[in-house]
């Protein structure tokens, strides 16, 4: 067995500490002052409990602040030191949208996680062709990145991590738009499924710009489907800046600001999954019926949290369409 193939299933973490932290520096300024692609997190302390004894906050000195117009507060600063994770048991979080290529949550977002919010031990699945390109595999294992299968997802959760992943996957990132914010949810609702099995909370975060870093076009989008579907590769048709384009390659995106927000559980951003877990019968033979439920809750809850923020971090032709949530296989494809 190759190592890679231990490591992409691992709970534990890859690489030293130092090292993520001098990648991560790296990564932030080629991505902000190379690329012009800038990024923030809105919320996520609730994703830590701080103990009785610990130390108040203190910002680090390498964990600079942006400013966004409509911003809701700075970014948020490192772990306390004694802080412990809000969900011990381990959570699935569902993180949207994907983007043609998410550049934010890859280059800014799974390096914070790892260096900033350690307690939570989160983990990203990401698709399994990944792993197999030198360089880029090394850094999704370095910042948590784990394939994404259900085996997988399962030992991660078993583990006590919280586990992100995009509910719409590859097939996300055939029918992404950029002139409207699009959700696609797979038609097993795999994720959901896990949740209620494994008695842990559902997780919501959303990233406001991670859409717009490139225009999506809908050349070929059938070919790229059957591809996705045969091959598991999702090909995007993008362009970026200066209407550059090279088919499905990201070339020179589109400057700006993504905004990953996550709600608390008081404003529905955590799902307890308590009341779908005793429904449960011991066969299993009612957990679609009961994901199905969970999955409308998701749907609602998501809506309500787009709602609050929209205005502030997205621009205001996109905003004023609102937010459609495609379940595949049931919901039909969003038209222009």
């Amino acid at each position: 067995m190759r190592w890679t193939d231990a490591c992409k299933r691992s709970p534990d973490d890859f690489g030293p500490d130092a090292v993520a932290r001098a990648v991560r520096s790296a990564t932030r300024f080629v991505m902000r002052r190379l690329v012009g692609i800038d990024w923030r997190v809105v919320g996520d302390e609730h994703f830590y409990e701080k103990s009785t004894t610990t130390a108040k906050k203190k910002k680090k000195k390498h964990d600079t602040t942006t400013t966004t117009k409509g911003a809701a507060g700075p970014s948020s600063v490192a772990d306390p030191p004694a802080a412990t994770s809000a969900f011990p048991r381990g959570a699935v979080g569902l993180v949207s949208p994907h983007g043609a290529y998410p550049l934010g949550a890859m280059f800014h977002g799974i390096p914070h996680f790892r260096c900033e919010r350690p307690a939570l031990r989160l983990r990203v699945g990401a698709a399994s062709v990944l792993f197999y390109v030198p360089v880029v595999r090394e850094y999704l294992l370095l910042f948590g990145a784990r394939e994404v299968t259900r085996a997988t997802i399962e030992t991660l959760v078993d583990a006590g991590c919280c586990v992100a992943c995009n509910p719409g996957g590859i097939v996300e990132m055939v029918h992404q738009r950029s002139d409207m914010e699009v959700v696609f949810v797979m038609p097993n609702l795999g994720l959901f499924k896990c949740a209620i099995r494994k008695r842990v909370p559902v997780v919501l975060m959303y990233g406001f710009g991670e859409a717009q870093t490139f225009t999506c076009h809908r050349r070929f989008e059938a070919a790229r489907a059957k591809l996705a579907a045969l091959a598991r590769v999702g090909l995007p048709w993008i362009s970026g800046r200066f209407g550059l384009s090279l088919g499905p390659v990201p070339v020179v995106p589109h400057p700006g600001t993504i905004v990953h927000v996550a709600a608390s559980a008081g404003d529905g951003g955590v799902i307890p999954v308590d009341t779908w877990c005793d429904r449960l019968l011991e066969d299993e033979s009612n957990l679609h019926e009961l994901a199905v439920s969970l999955f409308e809750v998701y749907k609602t809850n998501l809506t309500a949290l787009f709602d609050r923020h929209k205005d502030a971090f997205l621009p205001p032709e996109v905003a004023k369409k609102g937010l459609t949530v495609v379940w595949l296989g049931h919901d039909p494809l969003p038209r222009d």
